[in-house]
């Protein structure tokens, strides 16, 4: 473990998946290989994604669901049986709680949702005996992306878990994305809580909770190491540029690597306009789980899942160094 956790302390900024992949093979060789565990994994993208990650050298595989659907696919994609194992549950309730079960008495390292309906998966995942959920911690979701032409990882939260989150349930987000950034090895994340303007309106609650927020973080209430910056816009928040046209000073705009946005509304259209024009460069994961969670939209192609293995690789590693 000291060998790992200098081996981390090592590393750079990932400021690619293409560096995170890197990276991961160079941890691989002192800690070994992580295992991959997919809930109901009678999909092809997601089977592909796993079978690319497996060539790569980064992680062993165990598939949960219909064998017979599985098997296939792997003989189309040509992919020995031997070098996965399979257990075989056609139904995919069954699969997923048995693909948790499996990982919470510590046979896998990390999940990932296959063709399983959401709600199936997080029941699952929220189930008391053998669920995954931290005990205070709240489930939200991470997406990650690296649009082409950007030349940097940047993180967004919450686009798939709380509805219309309230004071505290967006500190419990930014503090569940910080922990990811960290986990990127992003030090002292520089975090933008998002919204239409840059000005707090009484009108606009989003700016009221931006302000509260940036505050608390500045008196050092939120107990984390980053620097919080809100109301901000998304494009000041993101693009240098932007931000010295408005004339903002600020640390955080133009150099944004969390952005938090105001509800699930306004997160679910920025994931899914980067998901049509960001060149697939993206990934998304749960935060907030005893073991990392890979929670794919079903429109993510095998390139997206295959960023999202990396990252709960990834995140699979920094638990080790963090809490052996």
């Amino acid at each position: 473990m000291d060998k790992l956790k200098k081996k981390w302390d090592e590393l750079s900024p990932f400021f690619t998946f293409e560096e995170i992949q890197k990276d991961i093979l160079e941890l691989s060789k002192l800690a070994g290989k992580k295992n991959l565990v997919v809930a109901a994994a009678n999909e092809k993208n997601v089977i592909k994604a796993s079978i690319d990650a497996y060539k790569l050298g980064l992680i062993e595989i165990n598939f949960f669901g219909d064998k017979k659907i599985i098997t296939k696919i792997l003989k189309e994609e040509n992919f020995k049986l031997t070098s996965c194992t399979i257990f075989d549950y056609p139904d995919s309730h069954k699969a997923t709680m048995e693909s948790v079960k499996f990982i919470s008495e510590g046979n896998g390292d990390f999940l990932m949702k296959g063709l399983v309906h959401t709600g199936t998966y997080l029941k699952a995942i929220l189930n008391e005996e053998h669920g995954l959920r931290r005990k205070k911690g709240l489930l939200s979701h991470v997406a990650i992306f690296q649009p082409t032409g950007f030349k940097r990882l940047f993180l967004m939260s919450d686009a798939a878990m709380i509805i219309e989150p309230t004071l505290q349930q967006k500190i419990d987000i930014l503090k569940n994305a910080v922990y990811i950034a960290e986990a990127l090895g992003i030090n002292t994340p520089k975090v933008a809580m998002v919204c239409a303007v840059e000005t707090v309106n009484t009108k606009m609650p989003s700016t009221l909770d931006a302000a509260i927020i940036s505050k608390m973080s500045e008196r050092g209430q939120l107990g984390i190491n980053a620097v919080v910056d809100g109301p901000l816009a998304a494009d000041v928040a993101l693009s240098e540029e932007k931000a010295k046209i408005k004339k903002l000073t600020s640390e955080v705009a133009g150099h944004a690597d969390v952005c938090i946005m105001h509800r699930i509304e306004d997160a679910n259209v920025f994931y899914k306009l980067m998901e049509l024009f960001g060149g697939g460069n993206q990934a998304g994961i749960l935060a907030g789980a005893k073991k990392p969670v890979i929670l794919p939209s079903r429109g993510d192609d095998d390139r997206v899942k295959l960023n999202s293995i990396l990252v709960g690789t990834m995140m699979s590693y920094y638990e080790d160094v963090m809490f052996g």
